[in-house]
């Protein structure tokens, strides 16, 4: 940065130009000026401008603009998906997230520490993930958390709802009432994750209805000091016990979840926001969820008496569904972040043709947000949808009245819901969603899943879409916010 023929009063962070001489030009890119009153105008942003003898102004350039950036880490089969926010002059995030970690693929226990360690790299050591989101307990997208639990601590982890009844059906569903400890995360999922690791809090996302309220965004005058604050909105008491009542542990201590209001959207410091949407649906499949009622008590027990119930269920469980394949990940927790829009004056994010980043590098914080600048004005958003369902047009609708219209319309990247499965997906959507960016987090090398579909492919078109474990290097872009 560059400023000529000034000082600067370090203890005000007044600059004072010359009290005599010609006119004097001085360039600060990416610059916010707040002007002493009396003096010669009022510079904007990113504006280089003539200025008079005498005039005084304040640089507060290094609190008014910030970075964000999404990165998808090549896993094979599964997702591990992450994003941070941060400044020019922080090497360390202001808030950092990960959504989902896990995969089927054959992967060793090394594998999952130099990930998880590329994650560490990039984010400057951070000790700690500010936010974890599970989107469901299948294994390609929890089977990484160990490690990732192994290297990071965890402020605050985000769970959907699922019923134990539920959770069973979907543990008998992958086989895995044939190893006990696997089981143990079906049965007791937050004992089995606060085993793991250090967790700050869990707090459970509630079946989702109806549209989330607007946030509303204001111009601060500049950014916070510290890292990005998390707001977290809390059901009431009741509604909080009733829910945690479907999460009691194992031990006396197990740790009790709190509960998410489900019509609110988590924010930091009014600059950037997450949105929930947990699309379970389920019916009670009747005789089962009777029997792990009648059971509950001695699953919880010990390992005697747990493996006896399971042996009970697993009986029930054959007479009712047999072989039929149901389709389990009708839970999936679908997670929007982004910028409150109103509170910034511009944002900026590359597409795949402008981005020359490659992962675990951190994006420049220098870039200006004006309309020539590269990349894709005020679509910076991201929507994580793991294995959700929308094949109708009916479940789209229902995600988009969630979310909102502006939200919808603000999605630079759309993480391809389960993968690319042609069972998860309607084929006109793509064109509605209008990402411009379109991410398959999947292994095409995988024969037996035919994941990405090729139709569901084709519905991209309209953006530019991103497999993942085809390239070089694990995926990633980001963008600038300016206030």
């Amino acid at each position: 940065m560059e400023l000529q023929a000034v000082t600067t009063d370090k203890d005000s962070g007044i600059v004072n130009a010359p009290t005599s001489g010609p006119l004097k030009r001085w360039t600060i890119p990416g610059i916010r000026w707040t002007v002493s009153a009396g003096d010669h105008g009022k510079p904007g942003a990113d504006e280089d401008r003539d200025w008079a003898a005498g005039a005084r102004f304040r640089i507060i350039s290094m609190k008014t603009h910030a970075c964000f950036q999404y990165q998808f880490n090549q896993v094979g089969q599964g997702q591990f998906a992450s994003g941070c926010v941060y400044q020019s002059a922080t090497p360390t995030p202001k808030f950092l997230w990960v959504y989902d970690c896990g995969s089927v693929s054959s992967h060793s226990q090394n594998f999952w520490h130099s990930e998880v360690r590329k994650l560490k790299d990039f984010v400057n050591l951070k000790p700690e993930i500010d936010l974890l989101v599970l989107s469901h307990f299948d294994d390609d997208h929890i089977s990484g958390v160990p490690e990732l639990l192994n290297q990071f601590d965890v402020k605050t982890l985000l769970l959907p709802y699922v019923p134990l009844w539920r959770r069973l059906l979907i543990g008998f569903d992958e086989g895995s009432h044939l190893d006990e400890k696997r089981m143990s995360r079906y049965i007791d999922p937050i004992g089995y994750l606060n085993g793991l690791g250090t967790i700050g809090q869990i707090i459970i996302v509630p079946p989702s209805e109806g549209e989330i309220l607007p946030v509303d965004g204001w111009r601060p005058e500049g950014l916070p000091e510290d890292g990005w604050k998390a707001r977290f909105p809390m059901a009431d008491q009741k509604a909080g016990l009733e829910i945690s009542a479907e999460f009691r542990g194992t031990g006396s201590t197990s740790q009790l979840p709190l509960m998410l209001t489900e019509n609110q959207a988590i924010t930091l410091e009014g600059l950037w926001e997450f949105c929930t949407y947990n699309t379970a649906r389920y019916k009670m499949d009747s005789a089962f969820a009777l029997k792990v009622n009648e059971l509950r008590e001695e699953l919880l027990k010990t390992s005697t008496e747990r493996t006896s119930a399971l042996k009970a269920l697993k009986e029930v469980y054959d007479r009712q569904f047999g072989s039929n394949d149901r389709p389990r990940n009708e839970i999936s927790l679908f997670l929007y972040a982004g910028p409150v829009y109103e509170s910034w004056n511009g944002t900026k994010m590359l597409d795949h043709n402008t981005n020359s980043i490659d992962y675990p590098s951190r994006l420049p914080c220098y870039y200006r947000c004006h309309p020539t600048a590269p990349g894709i004005t005020d679509k910076c958003s991201i929507l994580y949808s793991g294995d959700g369902y929308l094949n109708s047009n009916k479940s789209f609708a229902e995600l988009y009245q969630r979310m909102g219209q502006k939200r919808m319309e603000k999605l630079g990247i759309f993480q391809v819901n389960h993968h690319g499965s042609r069972t998860n997906w309607r084929s006109g959507l793509g064109s509605k969603i209008n990402a411009v960016l379109a991410v398959f987090s999947s292994d095409p090398s995988r024969q037996n899943t035919n994941h990405p579909n090729p139709e569901v492919w084709a519905d991209f078109s309209c953006s530019q879409r991103i497999q993942v474990n085809a390239d070089p290097s694990p995926f990633t872009t980001g963008g600038w916010m300016v206030l």
